[in-house]
């Protein structure tokens, strides 16, 4: 019994340990306007679009129906910007702790209530990006170019990372479609082609 009782406290410890200073971003080309500066965890496989126990942070930039270049010589620049919630801002103590940015190819199929992750066809951004000063009001900040190839509509998918009630949760918080346009090239049928000549 008491071994049992050890292996839970310290499996509390490691999960309450995910939302500490030491989380860096991975995997991603990022700026912070205005004076902010910002200094990985394995993608899950499925995003819940569900509501979640959680308070959800906002997806202020870029809003749904936004359009980005993405052809030689004029490539737009995505600004990705997220309001977490905090400690301040809510009371049963949720702060967020990181999130995930996905780019997900928009179906023409009814939407489920899951995003598949791991999917062939799903551009992974970047991994644990948060505010400079984790767990204040500060609003996450992060830019990107659109991926060569890609062209059409696609989900931005943000997966939170959530300490909630002493408890580490994930959940999709947003997922606007966002247009990438493209001159003279072909999108190809699933991202990332398997050769050039497919661009």
């Amino acid at each position: 019994m008491r071994t049992v009782i050890i292996f839970l406290l310290s499996l509390s410890h490691v999960l309450s340990a995910s939302c500490l200073e030491n989380d860096t971003p991975s995997m991603a080309n990022h700026s912070s306007p205005d004076g902010y500066q910002e200094p990985s965890s394995p993608v899950q496989t499925f995003a819940s679009i569900a509501n979640t126990a959680g308070p959800s942070g906002i997806l202020i930039q870029p809003k749904g129906g936004a359009v980005f270049k993405n052809h030689v010589g004029n490539v737009g620049n995505v600004e990705v910007i997220y309001k977490g919630v905090s400690d301040g801002t809510n009371d049963v103590g949720a702060r967020t702790c990181t999130i995930d940015l996905h780019l997900v190819p928009a179906s023409n199929q009814i939407q489920t209530k899951s995003i598949n992750l791991s999917s062939p066809s799903v551009i992974h951004l970047s991994y644990g990006l948060r505010p400079h000063d984790s767990g204040s009001s500060q609003p996450i900040w992060a830019n990107f170019v659109p991926p060569p190839g890609a062209c059409g509509d696609f989900h931005l998918v943000v997966y939170e990372r959530q300490l909630y009630k002493d408890t580490v949760i994930h959940f999709q918080s947003a997922a606007p479609i966002i247009h990438f346009e493209c001159a003279n090239m072909v999108a190809p049928k699933v991202y990332p082609p398997s050769s050039m000549s497919e661009l």
